[in-house]
């Protein structure tokens, strides 16, 4: 979970079945090790000024697959929106939410936080019945 300069603050452990799914025979397949405040996980890189954020670590990478993004953060938990520590050199934040009242809550309370130093903000959506992981798992299934 790398702060802004890419220091490593915290380890995030996903703990996998041999059919590489989480681990069923833990009460929580993931588990985090260190100081998490105010970091992500940022996989790729950041789009120049544009930081895109997913709540979870499978919904940031089912984004940037399938909306062909160069990076995407996962914030670990919608209620981190209003903590996370944006860069700032960030001018425009891109969300890539899930579905529901808890993601809105989530965006709501991080509004001030996420559009400080007067960055834009959007909101993109998956389809309908489910998160970006499940819309990418439904297309592998599909061509499979």
């Amino acid at each position: 979970m790398p702060s802004e300069g890419r220091n490593l603050r915290a380890l995030l452990r996903i703990f996998l079945d041999a059919d590489g799914q989480k681990a069923r025979c833990l009460d929580g397949a993931k588990r985090t090790l260190g100081d998490t405040r105010g970091s992500v996980i940022q996989l790729g890189a950041l789009a120049d000024a544009t930081m895109n954020l997913a709540e979870g670590f499978e919904d940031a990478e089912s984004a940037m697959i399938l909306n062909d993004l160069p990076g995407c953060a996962a914030v670990c938990g919608v209620e981190r929106y209003r903590e996370i520590t944006i860069p700032d050199h960030v001018r425009r934040i891109v969300i890539y939410s899930q579905h529901g009242k808890a993601a809105a809550d989530g965006i709501t309370r991080g509004h001030d936080n996420l559009t400080a130093n007067g960055r834009s903000l959007d909101i993109v959506f998956p389809p309908p019945g489910g998160d970006w992981n499940d819309t990418l798992m439904a297309r592998t299934a599909i061509r499979a």
